[in-house]
């Protein structure tokens, strides 16, 4: 099976969320891998109730990726912005 992934700047989530994914507040909840020091690969929760407990600016990350087609996000320091989301950084 092939899935496909979106690529984007980790400036699409507040600097608050990107502490807190790294300070494992998110680890009940998420699926991820962190992506060297530049971000993390994670995976897109099939359903609304998995992703209840996250931020506004991750959830809607979670959103575009869906409307996408997309099973997993690449939030990498150095990829570029996508333009249907609010970059914060």
């Amino acid at each position: 099976m092939i899935r496909k992934f979106l690529d984007i700047s980790t400036g699409h989530l507040t600097v608050h969320t990107r502490e807190m994914i790294d300070a494992g507040k998110y680890d009940d909840t998420l699926s991820y891998t962190p992506w060297h020091d530049y971000g993390w690969f994670v995976w897109v929760p099939t359903d609304q109730f998995t992703y209840a407990g996250c931020s506004t600016d991750l959830r809607n990350c979670f959103d575009r990726a869906k409307a996408l087609g997309c099973d997993y996000i690449l939030f990498d320091r150095d990829a570029q912005r996508d333009e249907e989301l609010h970059y914060y950084d």
